[in-house]
């Protein structure tokens, strides 16, 4: 309906208010925590604010970060611990931020034997890379426990979810961090299950970010400005279309309806309505990307993370 409405009134107006803007933008893999994207291009809120959004997926934050240093991508949605690439050089920088928590990461077992963490002490985990954010948020709940960084073996598996599945399944790991929406289809395949969530030990951490070329941010600031204002306008429709927002997102991920669905009930909420980062969670995410070996100690952040593109709307 928002989109057919923005159609006709780009058709009214005739005029370069309605010409569209390409912009590629690029996700870190293919789940429920990109959906606001795919919302926004089936929904209309793009369109509304005259984009028009080329999505590219890639296996996980390295290959989407390649992307946008080599200029194949204008915009990246991925973890934060992706400004570790921003402080090496990558000519990016970050506009906001989107999930926090409950997000939608969750610590997913195969084996009916793993009843509590420390079941996982010495145990292989799964993990995008050691260095994203899977990597870090096993780390975190390593110490959470009070174990020793060496208790955990982290296993690099890439951003691809099928295959973070199927290394579970066969037993090439005991445990993988990942969308939550996995664990749950392989529950319903009595395959595993969600043994946590990432919230339950790292529950004030700002989880995901939006980052921009710098090139793009300094040639095109209003394409900028308008992929944040549609983005939060997607996130706000969200909240009141529970069967149009799972739609979109089996288009991202390719679960099944019931699936999606149950992310859609237990997760929304970790969509911000506003973009803006405190110095207390850059501060954090400091720590953190030292914490995977990234940097040598935490890094002041502040210059690598502007706000000057926010909508007032999306300023809180």
């Amino acid at each position: 309906m928002m989109r057919r409405l923005a159609a006709a009134l780009c058709a009214l107006l005739a005029g370069p208010a309605c010409a569209q803007e390409s912009l590629r933008v690029g996700i870190a893999s293919n789940t429920w925590t990109f959906a606001p994207l795919q919302v926004g291009i089936d929904h209309g809120q793009f369109a509304a604010h005259g984009l028009r959004i080329e999505p590219l997926v890639f296996a996980g934050a390295a290959r989407l970060q390649q992307a946008m240093v080599g200029g194949a991508a204008d915009i990246a949605l991925s973890g934060s611990t992706d400004f570790a690439y921003l402080v090496k050089g990558a000519p990016e920088i970050v506009v906001g931020g989107f999930v926090r928590p409950p997000m939608g990461l969750g610590l997913i077992v195969a084996d009916p034997a793993i009843r509590a963490v420390g079941d996982l002490k010495g145990r292989r985990i799964g993990v995008s890379s050691p260095s994203a954010l899977t990597g870090w948020l096993a780390m975190e709940l390593a110490r959470s426990q009070g174990w020793p960084p060496e208790a955990i073996q982290l296993v690099s598996l890439g951003g691809v979810i099928a295959a973070q599945g199927a290394a579970l399944v066969t037993g090439q790991v005991e445990a993988i961090f990942s969308d939550a929406a996995l664990g749950y289809m392989l529950e319903q395949k009595g395959q595993g299950r969600v043994l946590l969530t990432a919230a339950s030990f790292a529950p004030d951490f700002l989880t995901n970010v939006i980052l921009a070329a710098k090139s793009t941010a300094a040639t095109r600031p209003g394409a900028v400005r308008a992929f944040l204002a549609a983005w939060f306008d997607a996130v706000g429709w969200m909240q009141a279309h529970r069967a149009e927002t799972v739609a979109s997102a089996r288009a991202i991920t390719g679960l099944d309806e019931s699936v999606v669905g149950r992310e859609y009930d237990e997760s929304l909420a970790m969509f911000t309505r506003g973009g803006a980062i405190s110095t207390a969670e850059l501060a954090r995410v400091a720590t953190a990307i030292a914490d995977t070996g990234l940097t040598d100690r935490p890094v002041d952040l502040t210059g690598y993370y502007s706000d000057a593109f926010l909508p007032p709307a999306a300023s809180q």
